[in-house]
C-alpha cells in the first residue's frame, strides 16, 4: 500500500502532515487501531490549535464594499476611514488583543463578496464583517455568515429582504432599508399631492425592492403606479450628500429624500463630521457614520461579554440599546433590523443655505417603529 499523507491547514498557512502508510485492517489490527487513534488525536490537536490561535491573536474586522464603483462615494474609502476612526477611538485593542481591519473591493459582484468573506473566515481569523453597498452582494455574504458563524453588520445594502426572507441569526441591518426609505420619501410626497408615480429603478436587487416598497405605499395611499424603466447599476444615485454637492443646490433644490443620519443634525454629529472632513475633505454620509457606529457597537459587545464567540456577541447586541452619534435608543429587533429614527429631508435652495455643505432641512423625524414598519413574518427568526 502506498503513502497517503493527510494535510491539515493551521493558522499562518502552515501544514501538518500525517503519514497513513499501513493504516489498514488485517494481520496488524492492533497496530492499525493504535495508529488510527494517534491520527485522530493529531486531527483533534490541530483543530484545537487553530481555535487557540484565533482566540489568542488579533480581533479581525472585515469590510467588503464598493471601493471604486458607483457607490464608492457613499461608503467606499470613506467607510474604511470611519472604521479606522472607530477602532482608534476604542483604543485599538479589546480583551487585550489588537484590533485589525481587513478591507477589499467586492466590485459589486456577489461571487467576489462571498469568496473573500469565506477566505478571510478560513485563513485570516475573521471575527466580524461589515457589509457595504449592494444588496445582491450582501445576500450572498449573509449565507457565508451563517456557514461560518460570523456576525455581519450591514451598513450600505438596503434591500429589506435582508431582514425578511434573507434574514439570518448573524445579520444586523444597521443603517437603513428599502421599507424605511419608501415609508419616508413616498409618504411625504403623497401627502404633498404627488399621486401619480413613474419609477426610474436601479436594475438590481436594491432597486427592485425599493420600487416594490414604494409602490405599496403609493397604492395604500390611493395613488397610481404608472410604470417604470430600469437603469444599469452604473447610473448615479443623486440622493447622496456628496452627489448633491456635485450637482449644486440650484439643480437639486426641492428634492426629497430619506436618510438615517445627517452631518449637521446636532453638535455631536458635527463634531464627528469635523474630524472626518479633516481626513477625507468631504462630509460623511449616513453609511460612513453607520460604519463608525457599527464598529464601535460590535467592539463594545465583545468587551461586555469577554469573548468574540459569535453567539454570545449576537445575544449582547440584541440585548443592548445603542446610544451614540448615529442614533439614540436604537435596538436590534428579532428579524435583525436595527430600529432607529429616520429623517425625511428636503434639499435647500441656494438662498436657504448659509455655509458650505448646508444642504438639507428636516421635514419629518420618523420614529423607528413607523419607518421600518412591523415584523412581516417573512423572516423565520421573527414570526408574526
Amino acid at each position: 500500500m502506498g503513502t497517503h499523507p493527510l494535510r491539515c491547514n493551521v493558522s499562518g498557512g502552515k501544514h501538518v502532515s500525517a503519514n497513513t502508510r499501513g493504516l489498514h485492517p488485517g494481520a496488524g489490527d492492533m497496530s492499525f487501531e493504535l495508529r488510527k487513534a494517534g491520527l485522530a488525536a493529531l486531527i483533534v490537536g490541530v483543530a484545537r490549535a487553530s481555535t487557540t490561535l484565533a482566540a489568542d491573536g488579533e480581533v479581525v474586522i472585515g469590510n467588503l464594499d464598493d471601493l471604486s464603483g458607483v457607490y464608492s462615494d457613499d461608503g467606499g474609502p470613506g467607510s474604511v476611514e470611519a472604521e479606522k476612526m472607530a477602532i482608534a477611538d476604542f483604543g485599538g485593542t479589546v480583551l487585550g488583543r489588537k484590533i485589525v481591519a481587513l478591507v477589499a473591493d467586492h466590485q459589486n459582484k456577489p461571487d467576489i463578496g462571498a469568496s473573500r468573506f469565506r477566505e478571510w473566515a478560513d485563513q485570516k481569523g475573521l471575527n466580524m464583517m461589515i457589509a457595504g453597498a449592494n444588496t445582491g452582494v450582501t445576500i450572498a455574504m449573509a449565507k457565508v455568515a451563517v456557514a461560518k458563524k460570523i456576525p455581519l453588520l450591514i451598513v450600505g445594502a438596503g434591500g429589506s429582504s435582508l431582514t425578511n426572507e434573507d434574514c439570518t441569526a448573524y445579520s444586523v441591518h444597521y443603517v437603513f432599508d428599502t421599507t424605511a426609505l419608501a415609508n419616508g420619501t413616498a409618504s411625504t410626497v403623497l401627502r404633498g399631492g404627488g399621486k401619480s408615480w413613474f419609477y426610474v429603478t436601479a436594475d438590481y436587487a436594491f432597486g427592485t425592492q425599493l420600487m416594490n416598497s414604494a409602490s405599496k405605499v403609493v397604492e395604500a395611499s390611493g395613488g397610481k403606479n404608472l410604470g417604470l424603466v430600469r437603469v444599469p447599476l452604473s447610473t448615479a444615485d443623486f440622493s447622496f450628500i456628496n452627489n448633491i454637492h456635485s450637482l449644486g443646490l440650484a439643480t437639486a433644490q426641492g428634492l426629497y429624500l430619506t436618510t438615517s443620519w445627517y452631518w449637521d443634525l446636532n453638535e455631536e454629529t458635527r463634531a464627528f463630521a469635523r474630524r472626518f472632513f479633516q481626513k477625507m475633505k468631504t462630509q460623511p454620509t449616513m453609511t460612513q457614520a453607520g460604519t463608525y457606529s457599527a464598529t464601535l457597537t460590535y467592539l463594545r459587545a465583545v468587551k461586555a461579554v469577554g469573548t468574540t464567540d459569535a453567539d454570545q456577541v449576537m445575544t449582547e447586541l440584541r440585548r443592548t440599546k445603542i446610544n451614540d452619534l448615529f442614533t439614540k435608543g436604537g435596538y436590534i429587533r428579532a428579524d435583525g433590523v436595527m430600529i432607529h429614527d429616520m429623517y425625511v429631508m428636503q434639499v435647500k435652495s441656494p438662498q436657504e443655505s448659509k455655509y458650505p455643505w448646508d444642504y438639507y432641512k428636516v421635514v419629518t423625524v420618523m420614529p423607528g417603529t413607523e419607518a421600518f414598519g412591523p415584523i412581516t413574518g417573512r423572516c423565520t427568526l421573527a414570526p408574526k
